[in-house]
């Protein structure tokens, strides 16, 4: 109770304000209540007088659990370390043997050091053909170490470094120990094939099953996998390890030797059924592969470590939540307490993280040179982004007199405004206003990509027209017209195109040439593409939208320019032999993909320049994007074009992104000290503009079938993003 007494006579009102997240109205009547002389007169004073002093007795509860957190990670830091000194004493012998190998009695395969072998050679079976780095090899060793001291861990090595060959490298050593599994390597539907095929590359005395197809398929594959005693290795899906019972039953059955999951970030957030039923397989190791361990907050790197040690790291969940939640934007992630939380989580993550950059290992790896292209908008494209925003910024006023406090009730239709709802709970109305205004600034985001994702040219009374001529569609014949209008109302301008383009009675309504390029970003990327595919360039086109790419298409076939396309929608069989055909095709210049769909696990160095159409909430998104090309293998130079619209939400999106990126440079610093200076410099104008404005919004979900699993906006990126709404002119 010392510790609670002197917090609350000695803090001041903003440190109370930042640790107990509470509102400064009720840490200055605190500070007006001073001085307490003990526990029990801090209860009582908190606990009588008028209301919302009698309230404060909860503030007292919440700093008490809150030192119950610290205690409890206290604790488990110090498991860590003990761990974590033993493995730095080991690497240490590595480091001081490694002068030993030349004079080295064995085969010159590994040092010795005590029970644990340093590797200076790759497996002997891989042909050697195939050659690891020195980096990856000190990969494997690592990697080897951890499973015989029984340990989980996360290779985190950044994005193009090889985690891949890391790992089979490490299933053939084992197989040379006697250790023959089986293994279960869970990864995303886009990279089967290719772990698959990597495989069968590098180390062919493997036994591999891919377990994926059909239903039928799969109920053989069961019957095989369970009776071949000579498998080694299982490769599977994640929406195979998580769907049906029957497949989850199956993997649960077979007593394997490591759980390996790729694009181990897909198991962060630790209440998710994909998380639950992966946990639910039962492996002596486990191990995550993912370049990007930090996206969104602390408590998600908990959930990795978690996952890959469940066993050292059962606590009470809620507990260490009250330690690791943490805001990406706002005052809070600059206080010392924020900082204090990114310095215990590095003390716990350092044992079980392997973290090599590619500017650290890849001395010999072409350049990466990031451009940021501000695309000056057309004038049909300002005015309709300068619509949007006027209507979200009179639905904003409006509903603040209808709507609860840190609410906001916005419209997104550019004809009229719903009416208010009469009678709603204050529960309803926030959820409704979150809807809102992420529909508000998903929209903007469209403008800015271009005009046509929206409705604006055609409207309701020419979509009437429109409707009654499609009636004489055969198709459509016996439809109920009003029916037709309804669904064409909800459409987008190039959707109504497409379908323009699809029936004879609509061509009249088609959109010209003209205005399918009337887009800054279109306008720029056409000269682009145009002078790089004159200079022999091959260009990736990421855009998180799918009928961006839908519009782009026929822009490549008007340019005369050969081109592929992968989305969500793509069949995972082909898939492969797509990127096959691109690597090996010099005709084929540019490849359309989606953010999500193509930027995770796939190889496609044969192309030199990566083009972001878009940019994600998330930065790591993006970054793994870039990274199909700038990786291993890479033999030129890599450019990467942003594209954004000036003056426009995207700039705000930019500067979020990177706030990201900071958090985790910090949480990957080994030096970094918080400073007051470091408080007062990093506090953005947006927050300040926040700040001014009070205003507050949940985060609300974006429904858009149009959009390939677009990242949603956090709550405090809403926080942001709504003040830019309101502030921008």
């Amino acid at each position: 109770m010392i510790q609670v007494l002197e917090f609350f006579n000695s803090a001041t009102v903003e440190h109370i304000t930042e640790s107990l997240k509470c509102l400064p109205e009720a840490s200055s009547m605190i500070v007006s209540l001073r001085p307490f002389h003990s526990g029990d007169h801090l209860r009582e004073v908190c606990s009588t007088g008028c209301k919302a002093q009698r309230k404060l007795y909860r503030l007292v509860d919440r700093y008490e659990h809150l030192l119950e957190g610290f205690k409890e990670v206290d604790s488990l830091i110090k498991r860590c370390e003990t761990v974590g000194n033993d493995i730095k004493q080991i690497m240490t012998r590595w480091i001081q043997n490694a002068a030993a190998i030349s004079s080295s009695q064995n085969d010159g395969t590994f040092l010795e050091t005590t029970a644990f072998k340093c590797l200076t050679k790759q497996p002997k079976i891989i042909p050697s053909t195939l050659q690891l780095k020195q980096y990856q090899i000190v990969g494997v060793s690592w990697l080897m170490m951890l499973y015989q001291k029984q340990l989980g861990g996360i290779l985190a090595d950044e994005m193009g470094l090889g985690k891949t060959a890391q790992v089979i490298a490490f299933l053939a050593h084992l197989y040379t120990l006697g250790e023959r599994g089986p293994h279960l390597i869970v990864v995303p539907a886009s990279t089967l094939e290719n772990w698959v095929r990597e495989l069968n590359r590098w180390c062919p005395k493997l036994c591999v099953a891919s377990y994926s197809g059909s239903l039928s398929d799969r109920r053989w594959l069961q019957e095989d996998i369970t009776n071949n005693s000579k498998l080694n290795v299982i490769v599977t899906t994640y929406s195979m390890a998580t769907g049906s019972k029957e497949d989850r039953t199956f993997l649960r059955r077979i007593r394997i030797k490591s759980l390996i999951l790729d694009e181990g970030h897909m198991v962060k957030n630790i209440e998710s059924n994909r998380y639950k039923h992966l946990m639910a397989i039962s492996a002596p190791f486990r191990l995550l592969l993912t370049g990007t361990p930090l996206q969104n907050n602390l408590l998600e790197l908990l959930a990795l470590l978690t996952f890959v040690m469940p066993r050292l790291f059962v606590t009470d969940q809620k507990t260490l939540e009250r330690i690791f939640l943490f805001k990406s934007l706002g005052g809070g992630d600059e206080s010392s307490l924020s900082h204090e939380r990114i310095n215990r989580a590095k003390k716990i993550m350092t044992p079980f993280v392997l973290r090599r950059r590619k500017d650290q290992v890849l001395r010999d790896l072409p350049p990466k040179t990031k451009v940021l292209n501000v695309c000056t908008p057309v004038s049909s494209q300002l005015q309709l982004y300068k619509d949007i925003l006027l209507c979200s910024k009179k639905a904003i006023a409006a509903s603040e007199k209808t709507i609860v406090p840190h609410t906001t009730k916005l419209t997104t239709d550019s004809d009229k405004a719903e009416k208010p709802l009469k009678s709603e709970t204050s529960d309803q109305t926030a959820s409704l206003a979150n809807r809102q205004l992420s529909n508000v600034l998903m929209d903007l985001r469209k403008v800015a990509n271009h005009p046509l994702l929206v409705r604006s040219r055609y409207t309701d009374a020419k979509l009437r027209i429109m409707a009654k001529a499609i009636m004489r569609e055969p198709e459509h014949c016996d439809k109920n017209v009003e029916y037709i209008w309804e669904d064409m109302c909800i459409m987008s301008d190039f959707e109504i195109h497409q379908l323009c383009l699809k029936y004879k009675t609509l061509m009249p309504h088609k959109l010209s040439d003209k205005v399918i390029m009337d887009s800054c970003k279109l306008v720029k990327l056409k000269s682009m593409l145009l002078e790089m595919r004159a200079q022999g360039d091959k260009i990736l086109v990421f855009s998180q939208f799918v009928i961006m790419l839908d519009i782009l298409e026929p822009v490549m076939e008007h340019l005369g320019i050969k081109y592929l396309r992968l989305d969500g929608t793509t069949p995972v069989g082909i898939r492969q032999s797509m990127m096959d055909e691109f690597n090996n095709d010099p005709e084929i210049t540019v490849f359309l993909l989606t953010t999500k769909s193509g930027g995770v696990g796939i190889n496609l160095t044969s192309a030199n320049v990566v083009i972001m159409y878009d940019i994600d909430y998330n930065p790591h998104n993006d970054a793994q994007a870039e990274d199909r090309a700038h990786r291993v293998g890479q033999t030129r130079a890599v450019t990467v074009h942003r594209l954004i619209m000036d003056n426009s939400i995207e700039q705000h999106i930019l500067r979020l992104a990177e706030h990201k990126l900071e958090l985790d440079a910090k949480l990957q610093s080994r030096e970094y000290v918080c400073t007051n200076d470091d408080n007062k410099d990093e506090e953005s104008e947006f927050e300040t503009k926040r700040k001014h404005k009070g205003q507050k919004l949940a985060s609300g979900k974006v429904k858009d079938n149009k959009v390939d699993q677009i990242s949603k906006p956090d709550s405090s990126i809403l926080d942001v993003l709504q003040s830019v709404i309101l502030g921008l002119e």
